[in-house]
């Protein structure tokens, strides 16, 4: 089972000395979420290239996440849209293997219309995709904490081949405290392409380090492993680089 590191926009740390650190570490691959203040105009590119391809560790990424794609307005949803091509596209230039999108249920009260809204905006943004397959991951809050509700916006799209699912195990844990699927259940579906780690209580999606929250990750690593899920990102982003390297040594010997 692969492993990889998820970058922190946030952190002190710049993504370049965060990438170093994680290579060093021995992580299989890197995964840069474009989440503010990670904006691609932001960022420069080439030093970024030139790191990755320094420490040849491949790359996976993620648009950023809240994009109101389940929006009742069009000019709202067409935002969404422009916002995650523009993701996509710079990962894409990146060499980015796979792209995660998060869908958007905020509307879950009107659950057909916001259905054929996310739908919308996937289509759109897979269209525009070259190469890269995309990956759209579970929330830990509304409809999308049911994998039903998941698979059912893949098949809205017609795109099965190109969209297929990445699982938060977070997600999963706060979902599950307000009715939403199990991780067994996730993992039933041939779609599971990609999981992301970290911790909390249950409550709350607070990205902790592995051990560092209520989550069983001996189960957890019993079920990913049943299931043949071969990639597996640390996305925890409290404790700093510090916190991601503790988190590989408890996965390690989990």
């Amino acid at each position: 089972m692969l492993l990889g590191a998820a970058l922190n926009p946030q952190m002190t740390e710049s993504l370049t000395r965060q990438i170093q650190a994680y290579a060093s570490a021995g992580f299989d691959y890197i995964d840069l979420a474009l989440d503010y203040p990670a904006v691609p105009s932001r960022l420069d590119t080439d030093s970024l290239r030139d790191c990755l391809k320094e420490t040849g560790l491949p790359l996976h990424g993620q648009t950023p996440a809240h994009l109101p794609s389940g929006s009742p307005y069009a000019d709202v949803r067409h935002a969404a849209i422009r916002a995650a091509n523009e993701a996509v596209g710079f990962l894409e230039n990146l060499g980015a293997k796979t792209v995660v999108l998060h869908p958007d249920g905020d509307y879950g009260f009107v659950p057909d219309e916001m259905m054929a809204w996310n739908a919308g905006c996937l289509n759109a943004v897979a269209s525009q995709a070259r190469h890269t397959q995309l990956l759209l991951e579970n929330l830990p809050h509304g409809p999308f904490t049911h994998v039903e509700k998941m698979l059912e916006l893949i098949q809205a799209t017609h795109l099965e081949k190109k969209v297929q699912l990445n699982v938060d195990v977070g997600h999963v844990s706060v979902g599950q405290h307000q009715g939403g699927s199990p991780l067994e259940d996730f993992l039933k579906t041939s779609l599971v392409r990609h999981v992301h780690a970290s911790d909390n209580d249950g409550e709350a999606d607070q990205h902790l380090p592995l051990g560092k929250g209520k989550i069983d990750w001996t189960q957890v690593k019993r079920k990913l492993e049943k299931a043949g899920v071969t990639e597996v990102t640390i996305e925890c982003y409290s404790g700093g680089i510090q916190g991601v390297l503790e988190s590989k040594k408890m996965w390690e010997k989990t």
